[in-house]
């Protein structure tokens, strides 16, 4: 019996262990290269969210302090007085860092973990999921949350309006 042409695409290559581990290390790469990518698209609105979050705590303090209105006026004010790459994109390297590691680790594990114990407990796949999505979170965030406290630093620094006391980290 002769085979159609082209139907040689669905026979599988069996697992090895070098292709099995290039597909683990794939899901880490494409993890934090599709998080990080984001996070250039998601910085700004995290800068100004920073902002006004020490704003607010300082503002319980002392009401004079109030340099931002709101989000809106935030985004003007940090834009007019230092750029979008200086101001709105600040601390955007470690925020692709952070990107990157936490969620690399995160979905990486996870494919690790849930491949790796697919036999342990079949009948209990729900729970066994459930267990590998929670580890892998939790390697993910204690990974990537020096990166984080970084970027959230950066992010709050200001060379032209002082939100209260600063120091440069």
């Amino acid at each position: 019996m002769q085979s159609a042409p082209g139907a040689n695409h669905l026979v599988k290559e069996p697992q090895t262990i070098t292709n099995g581990f290039v597909t683990k290390a794939k899901a880490y790469l494409l993890g934090g290269i599709a998080t990080s990518t984001a996070a250039i698209v998601t910085n700004p609105m995290d800068v100004v969210k920073s902002r006004l979050q020490v704003q607010g705590e300082l503002h319980k303090y002392d009401p004079t302090k109030l340099v931002y209105r709101g989000q809106l006026d935030a985004v003007v004010k940090i834009f007019n007085s230092e750029g979008y790459i200086n101001g709105l994109q600040k601390g955007l390297a470690p925020a692709m860092a952070y990107q990157f590691c936490m969620n690399g680790m995160r979905l990486g594990t996870y494919s690790l973990l849930s491949t790796a114990t697919q036999n342990l407990m079949p009948e209990y796949n729900f729970i066994r999921l459930l267990l590998c999505g929670a580890f892998s979170g939790m390697v993910g965030a204690c990974s990537a949350s020096p990166l984080f406290l970084v970027k959230t630093r950066m992010q709050i620094q200001s060379n032209t309006s002082k939100i209260g006391e600063q120091y440069n980290f």
